[in-house]
């Protein structure tokens, strides 16, 4: 599930498992919520040798979030794999927690 590349980051993988609504508030109205909940991938025998090596170093976590921006959340397929990468925020962020784009890989 871990990888160290360059420019110190660790990048996970992780297969989307459940989404549960909850009502929430944003400036006093009330919204939809979304809890989202993900798992590593699997080493099993009939997994994809990139799962397997992904599992082989952090076998066991899980990865959870919540948001109250709908596309977001529904951006995410039950049963589809994602990568996650992990690296340090700058102290002041001109830009939103979550974004949603269509962006291309590089």
């Amino acid at each position: 599930m871990s990888y160290v590349g360059v420019g110190r980051e660790v990048v996970c993988k992780f297969r989307f498992t459940a989404m549960h609504t909850f009502e929430s508030y944003d400036e006093g109205k009330r919204v939809l919520g979304y809890d989202l909940e993900f798992v590593p991938v699997s080493g099993s025998k009939d997994d994809t040798a990139e799962n397997k090596l992904f599992w082989k170093y952090t076998p066991a976590g899980s990865f959870k979030f919540a948001t109250i921006n709908a596309e977001a959340a529904k951006m995410f397929k039950f049963g589809h794999e994602y990568y996650v990468t992990f690296r340090e925020a700058p102290a002041e962020v001109s830009r939103p927690a979550i974004i949603v784009s269509e962006a291309t890989p590089k």
